[in-house]
């Protein structure tokens, strides 16, 4: 039992140490926004204040728009959830 507690704790040290070599020296910038964030390039790039003007634009208009949060970093659960339109809308356009 004790030999098994070690190869497991040694095969843990040994997945940290990889992420550790992989991760700091070649990162790449991240795409990822804070919904604050997000909000701000929401409403910079439709011109929209809220989420009740963003789902009266006409549907190609907002697909559009939805297409350019997504080229901007915002994820699909996050462009649905800060502008009310359905996560499968989003997901398609």
């Amino acid at each position: 039992m004790h030999i098994l507690a070690f190869c497991a704790m040694n095969d843990i040290f040994s997945l940290m140490s990889v992420k550790k070599s992989h991760g700091d020296e070649h990162k790449e910038p991240s795409l990822v926004q804070t919904d604050e964030q997000a909000k701000r390039i929401i409403q910079k790039i439709s011109n929209c204040q809220t989420i009740t003007e963003f789902q009266k634009l006409d549907p190609k208009l907002r697909d559009e728009y939805i297409a350019i949060f997504k080229q901007n970093g915002l994820s699909i659960r996050q462009i649905s959830r800060l502008t009310g339109i359905s996560y499968y809308i989003v997901q398609r356009s």
